[in-house]
């Protein structure tokens, strides 16, 4: 398991790339299986690199103490809920990477984010351009 108190005291770190880190087993509350807390601390961070962990659900609380948050990346996980709310404190958020997740539809939940300006959503099931609600 992973401790929630991992960045503990890292309250200036600006970047956390943690792709291919952990292969989730699907039991846990958060991005599938970390702890709540764990990025709580790093309210500083303006990039968050999160793909390919086997995350299957990204709960509406996940990032909420990132508002400094410029760029997600999310990719290469296999989302099947993010859930209403998720990016509303990400008003800061600019590039969002969504490749790979095997999405039918552009997620409802982008609009939440009205400053976003790349928005990256290859190599997904889209064959059409309708929103999803």
């Amino acid at each position: 398991p992973v401790p929630a108190n991992l960045f503990l005291g890292l309250r200036a770190m600006s970047f956390i790339h943690l792709s291919h880190w952990i292969h989730v087993d699907g039991v846990g509350d958060v991005l599938g299986g970390l702890p709540r807390a764990l990025f709580s601390l790093m309210n500083a961070a303006t990039l968050i690199n999160f793909s390919d962990n086997g995350v299957t659900v990204v709960r509406n609380d996940s990032f909420v103490a990132q508002t400094a948050l410029h760029t997600l990346d999310l990719s290469y996980n296999t989302l099947t809920l993010i859930e209403h709310g998720t990016f509303s404190p990400l008003q800061s958020l600019q590039d969002l990477f969504l490749t790979g997740c095997r999405f039918s539809a552009i997620p409802a939940v982008i609009r939440e984010v009205p400053g976003l300006r790349a928005l990256i959503l290859i190599v997904n099931r889209i064959t059409a351009l309708r929103r999803a609600d």
